[in-house]
């Protein structure tokens, strides 16, 4: 079932176009918007017509039909309705109270839009709704409770599911999309940008909710052991440090996943308040006038996997009133960024990191043209942390590149400790040999493989070198199968996760990454922080966060195979002079460009909390 955006006007004429073929006996027209003078003819001929219900402001003109949208909204209209009520809007707009006010006058089925048609819809439809929403969000949820655990048992049963797909899937009365779990980036239908621009539109009509000044909320899917995740924490800590005290993490899903709480007890230490989302078991539940009703109508016309959420999240941010809603990483920039303009918040900063998405498999269809809408808003702002990773947007989305902000990672310069001497020992490394390590995500954008051929052929050749890995991903299977029965394979560490990764890569003596593309890369920044020279591929902003023949080696991705970036290796493991100098110069440069200080200051900046700055629809 496809999301489909109808014309104002073709929206109404469609509804009365159904009063007239269903030939009800009496109708009530619901019209969540407000009405041009010119459409009054469209149901001026139609004597079934008994109301006509409509936002404010109704249009001036000598109709006793014309009535103005109760406060209640939807359910308000539904009660006063005399005969069927007609709702000229998607479907997904209703919500659990028009129900209750339709059972409440003694009927059992109102009218909406499904697509491009108005069809009946019963109580009962609505209930399977409901289920179909319930079993949607238990299959969508990564945790362990009761209710998850037999969700899972049942689910196993060939006959269960073959009945769910007759009564949910395949009813024409009431289809129902197919379930994805939650966050899932997998295949969706095509949309265009006119149900975002629409929605942005109706956003712009809308004054702002009134924000508790001051007031900012950093939203991610979680604080997963990733380098957004790292940044996020650094970020938040910084705002503190600078000033900014009514400060809150929000997390999306960690509530389904405990995983996505690897970096809690850094906020935690901080005293950072961290929050988890509270997420309505279907669309049915969420709660009414989160949003202006006109508003509201627009985000129906949404996608369905993208709908939900951003409800949830309009009605998050409806409840603690932000000035600032700051969102982290492409899936959840869209549906934050969407929920916080609808719920009226006032500023809206989204923040990418490395290249645009059509670089990867997490990509879906409605990210272009939901992040082009919301730049037509001059309440958002989208920032990247390189110039590649914002000159990729750019082309990508269409815009000029002034159009989006660089805000760099940011670091603080650990102060000298025996952390490196300690991994070691509990490696069993022994002291003096020479380390070539590595802290990252098993996946293919990494290029793991190369990694691992690189490292294997400067080990073969350095007899007292060692290697390091740390990470864990897709491809570990794979990459764990090529390293079993290496012949250097006892001088190889591997490790899933080592908290903190900091304290290892101290104990390296080359820091290696092959990554197919990058954004500007923590680890890289970590690695220079120690005083440890990089060797890495010459992608994204990876030559921003270093100082390329001083701190560094880089290897242009056209040359970067297994041979050449051996030789790089071993280029920084026999240069004692280069890695004297690094440990000297790669500090200060940390210190002196990726200080967190500069990154809070950029931040407020953008918040719009200097004196003097104010954004407006």
């Amino acid at each position: 079932m496809a999301p489909q955006l109808i014309e104002c006007a073709d929206d109404l004429a469609a509804a009365v176009e159904h009063v007239r073929v269903a030939n009800y006996h009496a109708a009530t027209l619901i019209v969540p918007r407000p009405l041009a003078a010119g459409e009054v003819s469209g149901w001026r001929g139609e004597p079934r017509i008994r109301r006509v219900i409509a936002a404010s402001p109704l249009p001036d003109v000598d109709d006793q039909r014309l009535r103005r949208m109760p406060e209640n909204g939807l359910s308000g209209a539904v009660a006063q309705a005399d005969g069927v009520p007609v709702v000229v809007a998607a479907w997904q707009m209703l919500r659990l109270p028009a129900f209750v006010a339709l059972l409440r006058r003694g009927k059992f089925s109102l009218v909406c839009r499904r697509g491009p048609a108005y069809e009946r819809v019963t109580v009962g439809a609505a209930l399977m709704w409901m289920v179909a929403d319930c079993v949607l969000w238990l299959s969508a949820a990564r945790g362990g409770t009761l209710a998850q655990r037999l969700y899972r048992r049942l689910a196993a049963h060939g006959r269960l599911r073959r009945l769910w797909r007759r009564l949910f899937r395949r009813s024409h009365d009431w289809a129902l999309p197919e379930p994805r779990r939650a966050g899932a980036q997998g295949p969706v239908p095509d949309h265009a940008i006119a149900p975002f621009v629409e929605l942005l539109a109706r956003v712009g009509a809308a004054p702002c909710a009134a924000a508790v000044s001051g007031r900012v909320l950093l939203v991610n899917d979680g604080l997963g052991p990733g380098g957004a995740e790292r940044q996020l924490v650094i970020a938040a800590k910084a705002l503190q440090a600078a000033g900014v005290r009514d400060l809150t993490v929000l997390g999306l899903h960690t509530r389904q996943d405990t995983a996505l709480e690897f970096f809690l007890p850094d906020l935690t230490a901080a005293q950072i308040p961290f929050a988890a989302v509270r997420h309505p078991v279907s669309l049915l539940t969420v709660p009414d006038g989160i949003m202006p009703l006109t508003v509201a109508a627009a985000a129906a016309e949404l996608p369905h996997s993208l709908l939900q959420l951003v409800h949830t999240l309009a009605a998050e941010f409806a409840r603690r009133r932000p000035a600032v809603v700051h969102s982290w990483q492409d899936a959840t920039n869209v549906a934050a960024g969407l929920a916080a303009l609808a719920a009226g918040v006032p500023r809206v900063v989204l923040s990418t990191r490395s290249l645009s998405p059509d670089h990867f498999p997490f990509l879906t269809p409605y990210m272009r043209p939901a992040y082009r809408a919301m730049l037509g808003s001059r309440r958002v702002a989208i920032l990247n942390n390189s110039r590649a990773g914002a000159a990729s947007y750019a082309e990508w989305l269409g815009v000029g590149a002034d159009r989006i902000e660089v805000v760099r990672n940011s670091l603080a310069v650990p102060e000298t400790s025996a952390a490196g001497a300690a991994f070691r020992r509990t490696a069993g490394i022994p002291p003096g040999a020479p380390i070539i390590g590595s802290v990252f995500r098993l996946s293919e954008e990494k290029q793991p493989l190369l990694w691992l051929d690189a490292v294997l052929a400067a080990l073969m050749q350095r007899q007292d070198a060692h290697a390091v890995m740390i990470g864990d991903g897709p491809m570990g299977g794979e990459f764990l199968g090529r390293l079993k029965g290496a012949p250097c394979a006892a001088r190889f560490r591997h490790f899933p996760a080592w908290r903190p990764a900091t304290d290892a890569i101290a104990a390296f003596d080359v820091f290696f990454l092959t990554s197919r593309v990058e954004g500007l890369p923590n680890v890289v920044l970590e690695a220079q922080a120690a005083g440890v020279p990089v060797v890495a591929t010459e992608v994204g902003g990876v030559a921003e966060a270093v100082l390329p023949g001083r701190t560094a080696i880089l290897v242009a991705p056209q040359h970067a195979n297994a041979e050449r970036l051996r030789e790089a290796l071993l280029a920084v493991l026999d240069d004692h002079a280069f890695r004297a100098r690094t440990r000297n110069e790669a500090p200060q440069l940390i210190a002196g460009s990726f200080a967190p200080p500069a990154m809070a200051e950029k931040l407020i900046e953008l918040y719009g909390m200097r004196a003097g700055c104010s954004f407006g629809g």
